[in-house]
């Protein structure tokens, strides 16, 4: 069987190589993606056009991660997949053979074993991890014999400043090079890897989908991996709940275009079908085009709550600055204390407006999402136990 996951090793030692001799001596934005961008490895014939029982061959990294779950399951049930090869931390294959063991398909799956870190601080954190491993997986694509489409998971964070700079301007699904635009380190790394991306396709004919995801929600349905309950949505519910109030509009979150974790998976899997029909870097917006009102929500979620008041997002705020952000106390009651900048952005900022064709065309999944509903939430509220 060819790349065998010890060959997977030896290939991505040669790239990290490579990446060792790229470190910037800054970390200005523009300067990182010109670093990244430069020397990439000449591009490979590709003489292997079908092989291992004309399936799909996946290498997924982040598996164990709230998305990864429901995405590895989804390829695991996806017949067209022959082989998925996760590099995951040393204890990721015991976790696996725990929850998916018994499921068919689950032998086509394999793990290396990696050292990824969960950097969630400045940009300077997510370089050498993550920014120099987008890098790693252009020059093992231009390297190998076949053809390799790179499917790398953005976020709005990459574009999270753009009311302020471009206002009523919907977000179109093309790749932006103006670094005023993304927030935080976060929405910093996806920004350069989306760019780095970029260069590479224009300048060397790699295959990318760029997949700028909006709000990922829990799960549609019942699911054992549940959404993170320290999130900024559980975070807000749980301290509704704690101050009796639940605001009765979210700002720029106002219209819920959220999309459930098993949808979100599913639909990454339908667009890596026709990955072999798109050349150069192609963008897809994943925002749920079946949206509603919060305030269509709000009746139903101050039931879940057992609350019965409801005032706006501003009033909201204030009720929850009258408690003590340095008390270990307060914090524990109303976390939403730790995220108060976040809300207070969310409160004064304009929504963004997406545009998602790409994605009405390549999925049909895309094209059947329902709207977020309170019976979901509902779910969510009780797996989150609060």
């Amino acid at each position: 069987m060819e790349c065998q996951p010890k060959d997977v090793s030896k290939k991505l030692d040669r790239v990290e190589q490579i990446s060792q001799t790229l470190l910037p001596a800054n970390n200005n934005l523009e300067d990182l993606i010109q670093t990244y961008s430069s020397n990439f490895p000449v591009k490979k014939a590709k003489t292997i056009i079908k092989s291992h029982g004309d399936g799909f061959q996946v290498i997924l990294t982040g598996s164990t991660g709230y998305l990864g779950y429901y995405f590895l399951k989804a390829l695991i049930a996806d017949s067209k997949v022959a082989r998925i090869v996760c590099f995951d931390r040393s204890e990721a294959e015991k976790d696996f053979i725990a929850e998916f063991g018994d499921l068919d398909g689950a032998q086509k799956v394999q793990f290396v074993k990696t050292s990824f870190v969960d950097f969630n601080l400045p940009i300077e954190s997510f370089e050498k991890v993550h920014i120099a491993g987008v890098r790693n997986f252009i020059d093992w694509s231009l390297l190998s014999p076949r053809k390799v489409t790179i499917q790398f998971m953005s976020s709005l964070g990459s574009l999270a400043s753009w009311p302020s700079f471009r206002p009523k301007t919907p977000v179109s699904e093309h790749i932006f090079t103006d670094s005023n635009l993304p927030m935080l380190g976060y929405g910093q790394s996806k920004f350069l890897a989306e760019n780095i991306l970029n260069n590479a396709a224009e300048t060397h004919g790699i295959s990318v989908d760029v997949l700028r995801c909006g709000q990922i929600g829990g799960p549609s349905g019942d699911g054992k991996k549940q959404w993170n309950a320290r999130d900024w949505f559980p975070i807000l519910l749980q301290t509704s709940k704690a101050l009796g109030l639940v605001p009765s509009d979210l700002g720029a979150q106002d219209l819920i275009q959220w999309i459930p974790a098993d949808s979100v998976s599913q639909i990454i899997v339908e667009l890596m079908h026709g990955s072999d029909t798109r050349e150069g870097l192609t963008t897809f917006n994943l925002i749920n085009p079946k949206f509603v009102k919060w305030s269509d929500l709000v009746l139903g979620v101050k039931q879940i709550l057992g609350v019965t008041k409801e005032v706006s997002l501003q009033d909201w705020l204030i009720e929850l600055k009258k408690h003590d952000a340095t008390s270990s106390d307060d914090l524990e009651k109303f976390p939403a204390l730790k995220l108060l900048g976040f809300f207070e952005w969310v409160a004064n900022e304009e929504r963004l407006v997406m545009i998602t064709e790409n994605a009405q065309v390549a999925s049909p999944s895309f094209r059947d999402l329902a709207p977020i509903n309170d019976e979901m939430i509902g779910r969510w509220v009780k797996d989150w136990d609060f």
